[in-house]
């Protein structure tokens, strides 16, 4: 048994904690130990801090906990292609509109290299150069057509 430094409670190794670990442990849970670290390792003052900038998937990600569109996955980091396009269109971007990467590189944020695009257009640009024929690139291209005009309720003939 030992007694946690921070609330002062017994406490006993548990089943999964290792006897090395076990040696080191000086608080009885993880909301003890970081409340007793403070804001001394946390983000900005964590030695192991990037500058809030992390690489994922290929995509850069940006630090930025108040934006809408981070995620609690990424820790509030938003990627850095959508805040570039916001920032150019001066709005935020809803959520069925896809940034486009014109030259295909993912780290390429420059707003002449991005493009807004809906999610069908997004897939119809990616698969086009993929092996289908002219009549299925076709057909794929009216059906996206389609498919935005119905959500904008606009009539098609």
């Amino acid at each position: 048994m030992k007694k946690c430094l921070l609330c002062g409670k017994d406490y006993k190794k548990q089943k999964t904690t290792s006897s090395k670990n076990w040696a080191k442990s000086k608080y009885c849970s993880w909301k003890c130990r970081a409340i007793s670290v403070g804001l001394s390792h946390l983000r900005r003052n964590h030695p192991n801090w990037k500058g809030g900038i992390i690489i994922h998937n290929g995509y850069k990600f940006v630090y930025f906990p108040g934006h809408p569109d981070a995620t609690v996955a990424r820790k509030s980091y938003v990627p850095e292609h959508r805040l570039v396009m916001e920032k150019y269109l001066n709005r935020r971007l809803r959520k069925d509109e896809k940034v486009h990467h014109l030259n295909g590189d993912k780290l390429d944020n420059r707003t002449e290299n991005l493009q807004v695009v809906s999610p069908s257009q997004h897939q119809l640009i990616h698969h086009l150069g993929s092996k289908h024929t002219e009549e299925t690139k076709k057909k794929m291209s009216v059906s996206a057509f389609l498919r935005e005009s119905r959500k904008r309720n606009e009539v098609v003939i």
